[in-house]
């Protein structure tokens, strides 16, 4: 098209309610753009939202690879997964959970996304103790084989201040993010981001 330009980075951050909680412009996605100066964050996460129904074939074409060429770099962050293990769509395991993700990131990839970046899941008082087993699990899947499907992974769920959801520095409710625990995510997944430029 004449006289397009594509921006030069773009992130499309996908996943459940911390990449839309606090709300914009106190979301992470936002506020990590913002401090680097990008154009604004394509969110199409869903709060509560699980990989299982975020992964389907009809949604990922319609709101994730239409933007896998919307900027000269673009970048497709995860950061999700809590609602597979939580019991209200069936308490998947770590191991199913992990793939359901990785499928994703592989559509992702197969649309011409530039980078992925996968994040593990910070602690959250929706999980039952079984639950909680099945994330760490899930995080320890990220951790060891991540580096096979993502350019990056973000360990979130070790960040200090971000590892505690009965900080309420950091956490509004136990299970999201304040405009404090948003700025430390948004601070934390943003050198991830530059690393790879």
């Amino acid at each position: 098209m004449a006289g397009f330009r594509a921006a030069p980075v773009v992130c499309v951050c996908d996943g459940q309610s911390h990449n839309v909680v606090p709300s914009a412009p106190d979301s992470y996605p936002v506020r990590m753009c913002a401090d680097l100066g990008f154009v604004s964050p394509i969110v199409p996460a869903v709060a509560g939202a699980p990989w299982l129904l975020l992964g389907t074939a009809e949604r990922m074409a319609r709101k994730v690879t239409p933007y896998a060429h919307a900027g000269l770099a673009t970048f497709y962050i995860m950061e999700g997964g809590q609602g597979d293990l939580d019991s209200l769509f069936g308490a998947a395991t770590g191991a199913t959970t992990y793939a359901r993700m990785v499928a994703m990131a592989d559509t992702a990839a197969g649309a011409g996304y530039t980078y992925l970046i996968g994040c593990t899941v910070p602690p959250s008082t929706s999980l039952t103790s079984g639950e909680e087993t099945e994330r760490l699990a899930y995080n320890a899947l990220i951790i060891a084989n991540g580096d096979d499907t993502f350019d990056s992974i973000v360990d979130l769920a070790n960040t200090p201040g971000l590892d505690d959801n009965l900080d309420t520095d950091y956490y509004s409710d136990g299970i999201h993010w304040t405009n404090l625990g948003a700025q430390l995510a948004a601070d934390t997944i943003g050198p991830a981001v530059t690393a790879l430029i």
